[in-house]
């Protein structure tokens, strides 16, 4: 199956974010979920309508961020058949679970962020690396 024959669009219908505590605790696990299909793959006239749920939880309990709706798959009528059969056999296309999580995901870290949460995933930090010469001094002096 071929992504190029398709078009995905991603519809948000239900955004949810809640801080249930003041302070948040230094350690804390986030736990990611997506559900994908949410409910009933409806085959329409447009495309074919994907309902999603993804949710994000935290131990301790901080915080509860969900983010509900509709991926919209259109395409040629063959192509969307042979998706609707694969997403019913629990075999969802790649192409279709990576466009919702980059979605889902960049909706997720703004809900948090808005609610003064720490990122979900830590941002990489880079330690800076300081070259030494041969003779011990930093590479400024001479």
């Amino acid at each position: 199956m071929s992504s190029q024959k398709v078009s995905v669009s991603i519809r948000l219908t239900y955004i949810h974010g809640e801080k249930l505590v003041e302070e948040t605790p230094k350690e804390l696990q986030v736990h990611l979920q997506v559900t994908l299909p949410s409910g009933e793959v409806i085959l329409k006239k447009q495309g074919l309508e994907v309902p999603y749920v993804v949710s994000l939880a935290t131990n301790p309990p901080v915080a509860n961020i969900t983010v509900k709706g509709v991926v919209v798959i259109s395409g040629d009528s063959s192509e969307l058949k042979k998706i609707e059969k694969d997403i019913k056999n629990r075999r969802v296309p790649p192409f279709i679970i990576n466009s919702l999580m980059q979605f889902a995901f960049f909706e997720v870290m703004l809900l948090s962020r808005e609610l003064g949460l720490p990122p979900p995933v830590p941002i990489p930090a880079i330690a800076p690396q300081q070259p030494q010469s041969k003779s011990g001094k930093p590479p400024y002096i001479t």
